[in-house]
């Protein structure tokens, strides 16, 4: 029986692998070929998601806004109703600065 791939997870990886050569290496070496290995994938694995270069960032930037968009949510729903502004604003800033992430905020 075939081996089943999610897919989206897939890609999820992959971007993920583009945000660690990005830090370390920089945005010029965010080729396919560096993000494949950095993934432990092949250079045509990677391809298979995703065409280019351009279209892997895209992801990768796309994938970046939801995650933060989704911590952000989650800390404003964590304060309480009805928040006061000023906490609003702090847990918007905080979850949108980009910081090496605490334990707690690496799963999300």
């Amino acid at each position: 029986m075939p081996k089943q791939v999610d897919h989206r997870e897939r890609r999820e990886a992959i971007a993920r692998a583009l945000w660690r050569v990005v830090e370390q290496r920089g945005i010029a070496h965010a080729s396919v070929r560096e993000v494949a290995q950095e993934a432990g994938i092949s250079h045509g694995a990677v391809q298979h998601y995703f065409a280019t270069r351009e279209e892997m960032l895209v992801f990768a930037m796309d994938y970046a806004s939801e995650r933060t968009s989704r911590r952000v949510a989650e800390a404003v729903r964590d304060l309480g109703d009805p928040p006061h502004p000023r906490d609003v604003l702090r847990a918007m800033l905080t979850e949108m600065l980009p910081c090496i992430p605490t334990p707690a905020r690496r799963a999300g």
